[in-house]
């Protein structure tokens, strides 16, 4: 006989193997499907991270948009109220003086803050803020009325032989914008005329401030103002918008590039005052100037040091010596007054600070600016 054959699988057996392989193959297809879901939930979930992103960033920007609108909107209604306040002045002065009596005034926009004492007046000048150079300017924002009603007086009035009244008309009316249009046509075409280009400028830098300050516009007239000036450094518009622009200009730099344009703030004022020494405005943006740097502490003055070899320097004295001269001019305008007295605080000369203050007090105010500055000259008498 045979050995015997050994025994193969049986069909049970077979079963079983199969039925493991099929429950390998599924534990392996749930793991696939738990990773596609997985994959798809994340997708999902950062897609909707992202929208919200988006819409959180299209969000703030609408607010944005809004708070600045309503920021407009409040420099307009304080604007109307001040000229509204100044308007019943005006004309309450005219009728107590006959209609013969009239004076005129300049104020600096950021000078006295109302119902705030005079600590915060006695320094006007930071190398972390535009104070040191854009406070000088400011007077030329309140100026245009004057300079409008004397422009033959400071150099270019409109004359019947001038071909540019009409845009001097449109500028003293205050149609600045209608003005600005006018003349950014008439530059395309004639590009180089310099009597355009300070016009074009000192548009910009009347649109500049209508609604708070607009940084475009001011860098706008800005950079037209320096095409005129290139042309001719000796004219004295185009010195005069220079000037200005280049004050409101810092109000939108760094602490460096303010101290360096600061340098031809001082430039563009000290030529033009060359050509036209006794013009009170330019004297009082100067003697501003000289006050603010004067009132710089040791750590702004460190501060200045670290950009500059030879930082912007000036004493009490050349302040004193502008504000001065421009007394002689308008011995009763009170803005004037108000800081020749603050110069001889800071001197340390209260007797002549003290006469100054009391010629101030007694000064009739034309405006809520006289009288702010009035206001601050009692505070400021306290301590003398």
């Amino acid at each position: 006989m045979g050995s015997p054959r050994p025994a193969g699988p049986s069909a049970s057996a077979y079963r079983d193997v199969q039925v493991g392989n099929l429950g390998q193959q599924s534990t392996k297809l749930d793991v696939q499907d738990v990773v596609v879901i997985f994959a798809v939930v994340s997708a999902v979930l950062g897609a909707l991270l992202l929208i919200s992103f988006v819409c959180i960033f299209y969000l703030n920007k609408c607010l944005k948009r809004l708070r600045m609108k309503h920021e407009e909107l409040v420099a307009t209604h304080n604007g109307a109220r001040q000229e509204l306040d100044n308007l019943w002045m005006r004309l309450k002065n005219v009728e107590d003086s006959g209609g013969h009596k009239r004076r005129c005034t300049v104020t600096f926009s950021s000078s006295v803050p109302q119902g705030e004492g005079t600590n915060r007046m006695s320094r006007a000048a930071s190398t972390t803020s535009s104070l040191v150079y854009h406070d000088a300017h400011d007077d030329w924002m309140a100026t245009e009325a004057f300079l409008n009603e004397h422009q033959a007086a400071f150099g270019n009035g409109a004359t019947k032989t001038n071909p540019y009244s009409r845009f001097d008309h449109l500028h003293e009316t205050g149609q600045h914008h209608e003005l600005n249009q006018e003349l950014k046509e008439l530059l395309e075409d004639d590009p180089n005329n310099i009597e355009l280009l300070w016009r074009y400028a000192r548009s910009c830098h009347a649109l500049g401030y209508k609604f708070g300050k607009d940084k475009r516009m001011i860098q706008e007239g800005y950079k037209h103002a320096m095409l005129a000036y290139e042309m001719d450094d000796g004219h004295f518009d185009v010195l005069q918008w220079t000037a200005a622009l280049s004050g409101s200009l810092t109000d939108f730099l760094g602490t460096k590039e303010r101290i360096q344009e600061g340098f031809k703030f001082r430039e563009y004022l000290n030529k033009a005052l060359a050509i036209k020494h006794d013009d009170w405005s330019l004297l009082h943006m100067r003697g501003r100037l000289a006050y603010n740097i004067a009132n710089l502490t040791w750590v702004e003055r460190k501060a200045a040091a670290t950009f500059f070899a030879d930082p912007p320097t000036a004493t009490m004295d050349e302040a004193i010596e502008d504000f001065l001269e421009v007394d002689k001019i308008r011995a009763d305008w009170a803005e004037n007054l108000y800081y020749l007295a603050k110069s001889y605080q800071a001197k340390g000369d209260k007797a002549a600070a003290k006469a100054i203050v009391n010629r101030l007090i007694n000064v009739e105010p034309i405006d809520q600016s006289d009288r702010n500055f009035i206001d601050e000259a009692k505070k400021l008498s306290k301590s003398l």
